[in-house]
Formats: structure tokens, sequence, C-alpha cells
């Protein structure tokens, strides 16, 4: 088996992933500025790429707040072209694997529509984590001598709350995203986009414990919240995950709330966020 470099070992997904690969027995390489690494720095990317083979690209800044945008922009697209050049470089690459997000499929007034691959956000300027994202992918399709395969899971970490929105959302355990990563690297088509993803569940039954909102203070609630954000909790995110399980053979294996609790509701445990 050849080396892996795994950009964002150190985040949630990434210790998953690496934790999935080492049992595999491939022989990891980190890469991350918690350990002194900066993806915005070419030459110790091309360094640390001299020996592997496979890249999973994981390294992100997840905010979507807009006085951090440019450096979203930086580490996000950036980055992302960064990882790409040092690939060209060393010349012996054999596939990338992109993380990238669901959530540039946009959103839904309904919760009967299933999003796929085909869909694209409407405005992805309306989020600087969104826009940057958006740009990662171009960046992807502009460097196709380069084999590359991108991911979009869905949500990995859940997050208890005290009141639940009218929207809903997709959810999955980590751990079946780590493995989707890796199926996408073993069977993934060049060029090609899988979203991961697993069950479509409105934040009421989320957050079951939660005071429910009702759909009509969607309005009051943007005059003091991310307009984004607020969207994000009163529409719908659901997906279908059909060409995944079909082109990736692969399947998510867990039920991804299994764990989850609210910290709040007596006598409930704190929520273990599908990491074992």
């Amino acid at each position: 088996m050849g080396k892996v470099l795994v950009t964002g070992h150190t985040g949630f997904i990434g210790k998953v992933l690496v934790a999935r690969l080492l049992a595999l027995g491939y022989s990891v390489i980190g890469y991350s500025t918690s350990t002194g690494q900066n993806i915005l720095d070419v030459n110790q990317l091309i360094e640390a790429m001299n020996d592997v083979s496979y890249v999973y690209h994981l390294a992100a800044k997840v905010s979507f707040c807009k006085k951090h945008a440019q450096e979203i922009f930086g580490v996000n697209a950036h980055g992302t072209a960064n990882v790409f050049a040092a690939a060209r470089t060393v010349g012996h690459i054999e596939k990338i694997v992109v993380a990238s997000t669901a959530l540039i499929t946009g959103l839904a007034n309904t919760p009967n529509l299933l999003m796929d691959e085909s869909y694209v956000i409407a405005d992805p300027q309306a989020n600087p984590y969104i826009y940057s994202k958006c740009v990662a992918e171009a960046i992807c399709f502009q460097n196709r001598d380069i084999p590359f395969v991108i991911v979009m899971p869905s949500t990995a970490r859940v997050i208890s709350s005290i009141v639940a929105p009218p929207g809903g959302c997709n959810i999955i355990d980590v751990r079946d995203v780590a493995d989707g990563m890796i199926a996408a690297m073993e069977h993934g088509k060049p060029s090609n986009k899988y979203l991961l993803t697993n069950r479509n569940i409105t934040f009421r039954e989320l957050h079951k414990y939660a005071i429910p909102l009702p759909r009509w203070s969607r309005k009051v609630v943007r005059l003091f919240a991310n307009s984004f954000l607020v969207d994000n909790a009163y529409l719908y995110k659901y997906y279908s995950n059909s060409k995944a399980r079909r082109e990736l053979n692969w399947t998510p294996q867990r039920n991804p709330i299994e764990n989850f609790t609210s910290w709040w509701h007596p006598g409930m445990k704190r929520q273990t966020e599908g990491a074992r």
C-alpha cells in the first residue's frame, strides 16, 4: 500500500479518517496547522508529498461569519489550489480526494425534494464558507489532469439545542464519512462528486426535547441573526446518496443519532457526536 497524506488530519473528521486508514494498513502522514504545517505554504506541501501516492485534502476553515471571509477563502480556496500545485510539482500523486460540503447544493423550500450532486446553490456568495467551497470545487475541475474525486459530507457533528426550528437537515455518523472517503479513493470516478449523506430528519425530530419554533418566527429571527443561518434552520437540506451507494460500493452503516442526547435535558447524557 502506498503512503497517504491527510491534510487537516487533526480535525473532527480527519482524526477518524486517519484511524480508519491505519486500521487498513496504510502509512499515513498528517498535515495540519496544529502540528506546524501551513496549507498556504506550497513548498511545505511539496515536501510532505514527496513520498506519498494518495492525498486526502480535508484542511479547511469552517465559519459562517463574514468577518472571517478572507481567512476562510485563503484556507479553503487557495489551500486547495496549493494542494494541486504541489501534486503537479511532485508528479506522482495517483489520486486526490477533496472534502467539500453538501451545503453547496443549496436549500429547498420543501422536504419532498431530495437534492443530488447536480444541484448547486443559487447564491454561493451569500455565505463566505459556501463561497470558498464553491471556488475550491471550481479549482479542482481546472486541474483535471490530476485525478481527483470530490466528496460532499452532510452534518457529521450534531450540536444540541434548546429550540427546534421548523426546517430539516441530513445527518451522518463521522465514521461513515471516513469510510465514504476511503471508498471514494478506491472506487470514485475521476472528476466526479459524491454526496456522503445518511438520514434526512427535521430539527424537531432531532431536538425532540427542544422548544419548537413556529414557521412565522423566521421573519423575526432574521432581524437579529445571519440570514443564511436562519434559512439554514427554516428550510430543508435533504439529500440523495444513491450515486455514492451505486458507484462507490458504500452504504452508511450506523445510526447517526444513536449517541445523540440533549445535554441540557434532565437525566440525559451529553452527546458523544458519533466518535468512539
